[in-house]
């Protein structure tokens, strides 16, 4: 994809590519990208997960488990207010596996929250080093999510099926309140506030994250 100069207020050309290669069992994501004056980046991928399939009810008896000691506190328009909070004994710990919908109702609305993760276990994927961020798992499968970058935004579904015009899945399949999870590997989302998340003039944005499903 070519991105001109102020498309959508940013500064400069920008070209990038997401590339999507299957390794045994591992989806890997690689993106990409370069641009002729410094400016601010953040891909991520939206992709909606349910292990029990296609129109199979709620992810909220899916367990979870991170490797995350932060999150990043936003305000009632879930904007970030610059707060980094330690994770422990929140509803947002999940250093040991707890169901989704466990604790959810303690917040405001569910999961939509960046999380920083603790980049503390290495594995190699399709010949790249990624750090284990995310496991999800139902009573049959489970989902592995492993990333090079910092973060990962936990979206447990909230506002599917809000709204009219909303979309529905495949085979026609009506979307419902909290029915799937999104697993986003990002910067922080205000990361641009902190001088992160910057992609200078001479350097290639190179990053890697990788989904890997198995049988329990």
């Amino acid at each position: 994809h070519h991105s001109p100069a102020t498309e959508e207020g940013y500064p400069g050309d920008m070209n990038l590519s997401v590339t999507y290669r299957l390794a045994d069992d591992t989806l890997l994501l690689e993106y990409q990208a370069t641009a002729n004056e410094d400016t601010p980046i953040n891909l991520t991928n939206h992709s909606y997960f349910n292990l029990g399939g296609i129109g199979s009810g709620s992810v909220r008896e899916h367990e979870m488990q991170m490797h995350a000691d932060r999150y990043t506190v936003t305000d009632s328009a879930l904007i970030p207010t610059g707060e980094r909070r330690d994770v422990t004994g929140t509803p947002y710990d999940f250093h040991d596996f707890h169901k989704i919908g466990e604790r959810i109702e303690k917040t405001p609305g569910g999961y939509d929250t960046n999380f920083w993760l603790l980049q503390d276990t290495p594995v190699t994927l399709g010949g790249k080093t990624l750090f284990a961020a995310v496991t999800v798992r139902s009573a049959a499968y489970q989902l592995d999510c492993y990333t090079d970058l910092p973060c990962i935004q936990i979206y447990s579904g909230n506002f599917l099926g809000v709204g009219e015009s909303c979309p529905v899945f495949k085979y026609r399949v009506a979307q419902e309140k909290q029915h799937a999870i999104c697993l986003e590997t990002q910067f922080e989302p205000d990361a641009v506030n902190h001088g992160e998340g910057i992609l200078h003039v001479g350097e290639t944005y190179a990053h890697t994250t990788a989904y890997r499903l198995s049988h329990r």
